[in-house]
């Protein structure tokens, strides 16, 4: 079943590839970041990065500067208004960098890196633990949007208890849209990390949020705990068994409002799965019954298009994250004829006592 979902991603990243340059329809306003500026500092680009990159930087980088500074100084006059101005201004230059055509990634991790180096990211740290909700929504917001790998190791030392802080607000809806995603990406850090977040209830904040509606939270979640099987190791995939995270994976596998959602819950599962101590755990929840069903419905190049044309998706993965699975694939022996594609009933769950809520752990009745 693994094997399946590993052939399958293999694909993907092949088709994510080959449709990188090939992007139909971009918002117009994009262009801006192409056009060519004179007079701007080269000492803020990272050595070794392309030309185009460069020409693409000439125009944001100075804007970027220019709001930093206005957000330093409206912190320290406690202007609200200002700062939240400069936020929004910082949050655009962003998210028109991450949609950028085929430079998109690279440009965004320039902007995204110059964030903490020009002390932006230690401003959101903070502007985060301020009693304003407004400004803590959109921190939040900003700070899901700027997580590159050097920005995560950032927060890893230096903001961990920041973002523990916010995933107690567990009822608030606006702030998990932000905080379940930034979650997601912090899953990705290192083992240490994700054992500290879920041993301090990152994990139990997105087990909550899964019995939610909203298809954005429900993402990140779904996301956030692929990460967390991917790259949090043993211990941490021991402790989302302890948590009955396959359980919890069943109602976001089985999902109709988002393939994405599905696809990460399935490959969640999937991961857990080949970790031999878990299997039988993971294969009760019934979860892993949905796998091979869902992958046998998809066409890898009809879902790498519609990854390429979503923008929450630009952050997404790349073809590096198949190592992390390299474990899953060569620790045990995989049968080349795995069960054929079966068809899959749902029936909510009548038992009020059900292992979670509104869904019946049983009820996937697969039929070869």
């Amino acid at each position: 079943m693994l094997l399946s979902l590993l052939v399958y991603l293999s694909e993907l990243c092949r088709n994510l590839s080959m449709f990188s340059t090939d992007r139909l329809t971009v918002p117009e306003y994009v262009s801006r970041l192409q056009n060519r500026r004179s007079g701007s500092d080269p000492r803020a680009v990272s050595p070794g990065v392309s030309a185009d990159v460069q020409a693409a930087l000439e125009t944001p980088l100075p804007a970027l500067r220019s709001a930093i500074k206005t957000l330093k100084s409206a912190k320290d006059t406690s202007d609200f208004d200002e700062t939240r101005r400069a936020i929004a201004e910082i949050f655009q230059l962003v998210e028109e960098a991450w949609i950028l055509p085929a430079l998109g990634r690279q440009v965004a991790e320039e902007i995204c890196n110059r964030i903490r180096l020009d002390g932006g990211l230690e401003l959101l740290l903070q502007l985060l633990q301020t009693p304003a909700v407004e400004i803590t929504y959109e921190s939040a917001k900003l700070l899901e949007q700027i997580l590159v790998s050097d920005n995560r190791d950032y927060v890893a030392r230096m903001g961990l208890g920041v973002i523990l802080n916010l995933t107690r607000a567990q009822d608030d809806a606006q702030l998990a849209r932000s905080v379940s995603g930034i979650l997601e990406h912090m899953f990705k850090h290192t083992e240490e990390t994700s054992a500290q977040l879920i041993g301090n209830g990152a994990l139990d904040a997105l087990l909550f949020w899964c019995r939610g509606t909203d298809p954005t939270v429900l993402r990140h979640c779904a996301v956030a705990l692929a990460n967390c099987a991917m790259h949090g190791g043993h211990r941490c995939q021991r402790l989302m068994a302890e948590k009955r995270a396959a359980e919890w994976l069943f109602p976001l596998a089985f999902s109709k409002e988002d393939e994405l959602i599905r696809f990460h819950a399935c490959l969640a599962v999937a991961v857990l799965a080949a970790n031999r101590e878990l299997e039988r755990e993971v294969v009760r929840s019934g979860t892993l019954e949905l796998v091979e069903p869902f992958i046998a419905s998809l066409d890898p190049d009809e879902f790498a298009r519609s990854l390429l044309d979503r923008a929450d998706s630009m952050q997404g993965r790349t073809a590096a994250d198949l190592q992390q699975l390299l474990p899953c694939w060569t620790g045990r022996a995989w049968r080349a004829s795995a069960s054929p594609p079966s068809t899959c009933a749902w029936r909510p769950a009548s038992s009020p006592g059900s292992a979670t809520p509104g869904y019946s752990r049983r009820s996937a009745r697969c039929r070869v």
